[in-house]
């Protein structure tokens, strides 16, 4: 009897030392995410402190004034980046995109020429842009940024079959019938140059399947950089922090879009 309850007795403690290791063991990770994930924002604004405070173009800043720490200065020098930065997307040549939050514009360009235009509702931005060295927020904006990964929640290319037309009677019937084409709700995610991602999402009038639709994208995206954050605790490493800017426009503007850009479209912005 004294030898049964001995091994029950040495099994009970083994469950409690396992129990406690286990919970040890999720505290620390727990730990550390946290610190990961609060640390990325510093980390962030650190780097693009150090990418431009000392590598900014000479040409950008007046030579009787070249530390932008006046707010009125600043401002100017934000409307100087800004029109410099279309001028250069302009001389491209290609479909490039303006965002202008001051103004609530959006807008897709060729040559300096407008192809559409539609108003931002709202708007969010991240901190991180509003805590880097004036400096550096000039050296960051001054140029047109280049997409290097995108993804939405409809189809970029639509591939659409049509029957060819027997006459010009049913060519011209088929130009001004209307888009057969159905889409969802329409989310956008843009990643530019520096890790920084523009969000384009449509503008949700009380829709509940469009507010859902929403929250599972945004979900998507938030689990992919908490998995990166859980990566970087268990190798003790800061992960790499995605500043976001995020729009609200109208659902058939952001399709219209959407679609126009090429890939590696080049993006200006003005916040």
């Amino acid at each position: 009897m004294n030898i049964e309850n001995n091994i029950a007795e040495k099994s009970g403690n083994q469950i409690k030392t396992w129990h406690w290791i286990i919970i040890s063991i999720l505290t620390v990770i727990t730990i550390l995410y946290l610190f990961a994930s609060l640390a990325a924002p510093v980390k962030k604004i650190h780097q693009l402190n150090v990418a431009f405070n000392d590598s900014i173009r000479p040409d950008l800043l007046d030579k009787n004034y070249p530390f932008p720490e006046n707010p009125d200065l600043f401002e100017l020098y934000r409307e100087k980046i800004f029109l410099e930065s279309r001028i250069a997307m302009a001389k491209t040549n290609t479909i490039g995109l303006v965002v202008n939050l001051q103004d609530s514009t959006l807008d897709i360009e060729i040559g300096g020429i407008k192809l559409h235009n539609t108003q931002i509702r709202k708007y969010r931005v991240s901190k991180t842009f509003g805590n880097i060295d004036n400096k550096a927020f000039i050296g960051l904006f001054s140029k047109p940024m280049t997409t290097v990964r995108n993804s939405g929640t409809f189809v970029k290319e639509p591939i659409v079959v049509k029957k060819a037309p027997k006459d010009t009677i049913e060519a011209a019937e088929q130009a001004t019938a209307p888009d057969s084409i159905k889409t969802g709700p329409a989310y956008v995610a843009l990643t530019l140059d520096y890790n920084i991602r523009l969000s384009l999402y449509q503008e949700n009038k009380r829709s509940v399947w469009a507010m859902l639709y929403g929250f599972i994208f945004r979900s998507g995206l938030r689990f992919r950089q908490a998995g990166e954050a859980v990566r970087g605790a268990a190798t003790f490493r800061i992960p790499d922090y995605r500043p976001e800017i995020r729009v609200f426009i109208p659902k058939k503007d952001l399709i219209t879009i959407y679609r126009a850009l090429p890939v590696d479209t080049r993006v200006v912005i003005k916040i």
